[in-house]
């Protein structure tokens, strides 16, 4: 074995095994009390967020600087949403060794994290349709075919959905600011989001809206 196998080996060893705490959501699955409209829900969350191999051998790639920014809208969004930093704050209960860092790792990698995340973000982002403050093309939340691969490729995946996608990326380290795959985001004079909107409404739903 070489120094580096031996030194991950050690890595490893060193850090427990991730608890996953009891969540509201875990206690109804468990108990299998979730009403239909919840089940289905989750199971639609489940396709969105699963975590996605191939989506880290595509650019734009995870660096120091994705990551640097993916913790600043982790704090962010624990200041606009109580639903997740109430998860985070239980993860961390449960897992008080965890670094910054394996928190980003954790959540790009764990399925149940990434669906009750998931969750969380599409919350927000149907509380923001109801407050008619979503760019057009949430609002109307027509179907969306995604030129950038780097979500998970869904039957029917409409903008809301899209967007709630790319809003868990920009949590997780695996969205890059300065990577457009449609160009940057445009403002009228007027504040109306003029292309960009799927960027915009991920940011508008983790409290980092800052036009």
């Amino acid at each position: 074995m070489s120094e580096q196998n031996i030194s991950e080996f050690n890595e490893n060893q060193a850090k427990p095994p991730f608890v996953y705490p009891e969540t509201v959501l875990l206690r109804k699955v468990e108990s299998d009390s979730l009403s239909e409209i919840e089940s289905m829900n989750l199971e639609r969350a489940v396709e969105l967020f699963k975590h996605n191999d191939d989506s880290l051998d595509t650019p734009p790639k995870i660096t120091d600087k994705t990551e640097s920014k993916a913790l600043e809208r982790i704090s962010l969004f624990r200041n606009s949403s109580e639903n997740f930093n109430t998860l985070l704050s239980q993860v961390e209960n449960a897992n008080p060794d965890l670094e910054p860092k394996d928190i980003l790792n954790t959540i790009r990698e764990n399925n149940e994290l990434r669906t009750e995340i998931g969750l969380i973000i599409q919350d927000s982002i149907s509380k923001l349709w109801t407050e008619n403050k979503l760019p057009e093309r949430l609002m109307l939340n027509g179907e969306k075919n995604p030129r950038l691969k780097k979500t998970n490729d869904v039957f029917g995946l409409k903008s809301q959905e899209y967007s709630a996608q790319l809003a868990l990326s920009m949590i997780d380290g695996s969205f890059d600011d300065d990577y457009h795959g449609d160009g940057p985001i445009d403002i009228s004079e007027t504040g109306k989001v003029i292309s960009g909107q799927h960027r915009s409404g991920a940011l508008m739903a983790i409290g980092d809206w800052k036009f």
